[in-house]
């Protein structure tokens, strides 16, 4: 059996558009976008699923520290779920936050470092390093509930794809644009419609077989 990560924010995690800031619904296994993936590819492959909300690429957040820093925390994942034969890399959302003054190519570098650290643990079989799947969020919407933390964000996220091209060319990786397949849901401008984890699971799938 060929295993699979998925490492990524609340958005692998499979949280529910949001209508107020407490909530806390998620979506069931089958209806996140990793448990998509995992009925389409079948008993071939074991996904993994590493989702948490809040999660950046490669900073600590202010309140709960280094437990939300994507880069201090993927190592362990590595090691954790070895071997691998694929990683998929979905973050750089919470990245925009304001008080993270992040611009794109910032983020995007960030999203780099998190390849590296992927290329050099040697988490795949043989001690070889897994291939990668860099996947662009797709754009942030306006939204009243996270409108202050994340003021700037509408338009940062529209011009993050050419850095985020750049450092999958620049380390050699594949790159799926969400965009491309889906969209940000309106209700809270951050978060995915079930919908929209069928299609982006559907899509990954695709280069999974494309590359099996």
């Amino acid at each position: 059996m060929r295993r699979l990560l998925c490492f990524g924010d609340s958005n692998t995690f499979g949280s529910v558009p949001m209508q107020r800031a407490d909530d806390t619904a998620r979506f069931d296994a089958a209806t996140r976008w990793p448990g998509v993936l995992a009925d389409c590819l079948g008993s071939q492959w074991q996904v993994i699923e590493e989702g948490l909300p809040s999660r950046t690429t490669t900073l600590d957040d202010p309140v709960e520290g280094r437990r939300l820093n994507g880069l201090a925390r993927l190592p362990g994942r590595l090691k954790r779920h070895a071997p691998l034969d694929r990683v998929v890399l979905a973050l750089g959302t919470n990245d925009l936050k304001a008080p993270f003054a992040r611009t794109p190519g910032q983020i995007a570098a960030g999203a780099g470092a998190l390849i590296e650290c992927v290329q050099r643990e040697g988490s795949g079989p043989a001690d070889e390093p897994p291939q990668v799947l860099l996947v662009i969020p797709p754009p942030v919407l306006p939204s009243p509930l996270f409108g202050e933390l994340f003021a700037g964000a509408v338009e940062k996220s529209r011009h993050w794809q050419a850095p985020f091209v750049a450092e999958a060319e620049r380390h050699h990786v594949s790159l799926l644009d969400a965009e491309e397949f889906i969209t940000s849901s309106p209700v809270d401008g951050i978060h995915w419609e079930a919908g929209m984890h069928r299609r982006l699971g559907e899509a990954v799938a695709r280069w999974i077989r494309e590359g099996a």
